[in-house]
């Protein structure tokens, strides 16, 4: 017979592949190694082959998987080791089996990974919550292959029962809840290829299914191999199990694949992102021009397409990418939070944020652009017993979320620091937010039913399905959409007010407007002027404040001489501009409420590690540069603690607590800072027109610095000082 086909012989009675003997291969005392043509791999020598001694290397070599030990890197969490990896390719099989699961709540049909690497079973807590299963919190730290760990804190032990769909089911106890197990992707068709030893097998087809529980070492008996099928050479393997069929392999004709090892516990990839950026203060000033992308001229086209005036208000459209395309129990055991979440939802509904779907809209609606978001509540520990309601367009359903069919559209938001140093320019000023900006903008009719939610007062009354008619907070393009309707507000006045649409369009940050005069005079007419303009676009300017009373008056405000804080209404922190402002006194100083929540660090001299460390340093957030020479040491710090290889989560050395403490008891004299809210009290407009900047050379022993006069030219000279 040809090689081939006695391959098949040897594997139709599960023959030894060593001695053709009626065994397994595995447990073979006798294994030859095959000899012919110098062939060094343990099969008979009538089964050796080019094709076949690929076999071998991939398919008859010891599988037996090298567990990675458990390490506790976290105080009284328990340990587990995992082998947690995504695909590069679909046209990797990971051993992945339907199965139903079971608990008082309901019963979901989902998709199990099982996994002889990892020493513990896990299942995402979203599922858990839908199964209604309860349990202990119990810290769970989790390891991966080179010393990779993510500490689940909030992690529960749960019981649940599973078994294969439709079949007996198993109970399994001490599962472990994680936020997202976050495991690879796949589909299978029975039919697929040539694998005929698939085809009379009952394994069912499924498409882009995601395990939400992966099964380890504790539950063994579940996933065990009953009954094996292989196939030819490079063709995935069958394996019958408890919980029912399953296949796994990687085929080896697909070039160019790799596994990767992926944990999302840290989000580093984010934080080492933020870091980046806060680094780049540095930067202020200097941009490098790009090109838009395809995806911001087609986000731009579709805001300029979809915008139109509604009498007083704008109506904006989603800004699709392509043209087609469990809160209740948390209330329940918080009757305060309840009653917080239904008064919001009363006022939605009043202020027409909100309405009740008719079923004649959910029958007309366009199917292919309907999509329930996921509702919510986010709280402040900075602002106790306040809740905001947020619709969750991030969430995922069969892999895709709502903001992955949504573009982020152009970045018009002004440059922070630019907002600031206009602020500074001149003696009065005056700054107001925007209230519920986003809300303020309607939908589109075609674009609504994006946005359904399903609500109810009580459990025991049924579900509704309401329809939210403006931007929201949760999507992706509400960011550009509101400032893209800000502008075209604005820019239809600029014939009859253009010193206002100045202010809008270059003193406004995301809803914030803050702006500086010349005169009294002029800073009164402005700003009547720019609260007109923003009613005119349905929006109402609020929370007016002014360093002179004049102002105020003629806006018919009370006094605001009180401490203002210069932020956006929807950064909670109130850190988006990172200053405060006294308006009596005319003089900034700066947030360090941020500072309190970690100031148990010093006060009980505890050793902090690199994660607290690297949030001291951020919560002192200075975008005018105005602390360098203070915030300078804690960056020099973080490098410090880069190069010596520190974790996150790991206590920082002495040495290195040694400069933290030096640096971190400056704090408290941080908040008595008050620096000059106006750079030059005489400045005109003129005045700015006509500056010089003189950058004096001093020799190397002294300091470099600038110095600032005004001449009748504005020219940049370099002088040398004596």
């Amino acid at each position: 017979m040809p090689v081939k086909e006695r391959w098949r012989k040897a594997r139709a009675p599960s023959l030894c592949f060593g001695c053709l003997g009626k065994h397994n291969w595995r447990t073979c005392l006798n294994r030859p190694v095959c000899g012919k043509d110098g062939c060094t791999y343990q099969h008979h020598a009538l089964l050796h082959g080019v094709e076949e001694q690929r076999r071998s290397n991939n398919e008859i070599s010891s599988r037996d998987g090298g567990a990675v030990v458990a390490n506790n890197h976290h105080q009284n969490a328990s340990s587990s080791s995992s082998s947690l990896s995504a695909s590069s390719s679909s046209k990797v099989f990971f051993r992945i089996v339907p199965v139903t699961v079971y608990g008082p709540a309901s019963t979901v049909t989902t998709f199990a990974f099982l996994d002889e690497c990892s020493s513990m079973t896990l299942v995402d807590e979203d599922l858990a919550e839908e199964l209604g299963v309860e349990g202990e919190v119990e810290p769970l730290c989790i390891r991966w292959t080179g010393d990779t760990t993510r500490v689940e804190a909030g992690s529960r032990r749960v019981n649940f029962e599973v078994g294969p769909v439709g079949f007996t089911k198993r109970s399994v106890n001490s599962v472990r809840t994680v936020p997202r197990l976050n495991l690879p992707r796949q589909s299978f068709e029975p039919d697929e290829g040539t694998w005929e030893h698939l085809k009379r097998l009952p394994i069912r087809e499924y498409q882009n299914a995601e395990p939400r529980m992966l099964i380890g070492l504790d539950n063994l008996r579940l996933s065990v191999p009953l009954r094996t099928v292989e196939g030819g050479v490079g063709e995935p393997i069958a394996v019958n199990t408890r919980l029912g069929w399953c296949i796994y392999g990687k085929p080896i004709n697909v070039e160019g694949e790799r596994l990767l090892h992926i944990c999302e516990c840290n989000n580093l990839e984010d934080l080492h992102e933020t870091i980046r950026k806060f680094y780049e203060l540095e930067q202020v000033g200097v941009t490098h021009v790009v090109q838009p992308d395809p995806e911001v001229q087609r986000a731009q086209h579709l805001l300029e397409v979809t915008t139109v005036r509604v009498g007083k208000r704008f109506e904006s459209g989603l800004l699709w990418k392509v043209d087609n395309v469990c809160l209740e129990r948390r209330m329940e055991r918080d009757g305060q939070l309840k009653l917080q979440v239904q008064r919001q939802i009363r006022d939605l509904l009043d202020k027409q944020y909100v309405h009740k779907a008719t079923a004649q809209e959910l029958v007309e609606a366009d199917q292919n652009r309907v999509w329930y978001l996921p509702i919510g509540v986010i709280t402040n520990p900075n602002k106790p017993g306040k809740v905001r309601l947020i619709w969750d367009a991030a969430a995922k359903a069969q892999g895709v979320s709502l903001n992955d069919m949504l573009l982020k559209g152009p970045d018009e938001v002004m440059s922070l620091p630019g907002v600031l140093f206009r602020f500074r320019l001149y003696a009065v000023a005056a700054c107001a937010d925007v209230k519920e900006m986003f809300l303020q903008i309607r939908v589109r009719k075609e674009d609504k039913h994006a946005q359904r939610f399903l609500w109810r007062d009580n459990p025991s009354d049924e579900l509704s399905t309401y329809i939210v008619d403006v931007v929201t907070f949760g999507s992706t393009c509400s960011p550009a959409t509101a400032q893209y309707v800000k502008a075209r507000n604005a820019k239809e006045h600029i014939e009859q007010f253009p010193r206002a649409v100045e202010g809008i369009l270059e003193s406004t940050y995301v809803d914030d407007y803050l702006d500086s005069f010349g005169t009294v005079e002029e800073a009164c007419q402005v700003s009547r002027e720019v609260r007109e303009i923003f009613s005119n676009g349905g929006f109402e300017l609020r929370n007016w404040s002014s360093n002179r009373l004049a102002v105020l008056k003629s806006l018919d405000e009370p006094d605001g001489s009180n401490v203002k804080c210069l932020s956006s209404v929807g950064d909670e922190s109130e850190r988006v501009l990172g200053m405060r402002w006294n308006p009596s006194s005319d003089e900034l100083g700066f947030c360090t409420r941020a500072c309190t929540a970690i100031s148990d660090l010093w006060r009980e001299e505890r050793i902090p590690t690199k994660r607290e460390v690297l949030r001291c340093v951020m919560s002192l957030y200075d975008p005018l540069g105005l602390l360098a020479m203070f915030v300078i040491h804690g960056k020099i710090l973080i490098q410090d603690l880069w190069r010596t290889g520190t974790q996150w989560d790991e206590e920082i050395s002495g040495i290195q607590y040694r400069d933290w403490r030096r640096w971190v008891d400056l704090f408290p004299t941080i908040a008595g800072i008050r620096i000059p809210r106006c750079s030059f009290t005489e400045a005109s407009k003129k005045t700015y027109e006509n500056g010089e900047w003189h950058l004096s050379s001093m020799p190397v022993s002294t300091h470099m610095h600038a110095s600032c006069t005004f001449a009748s030219s504005t020219r940049l000279e370099n002088r040398s000082a004596p």
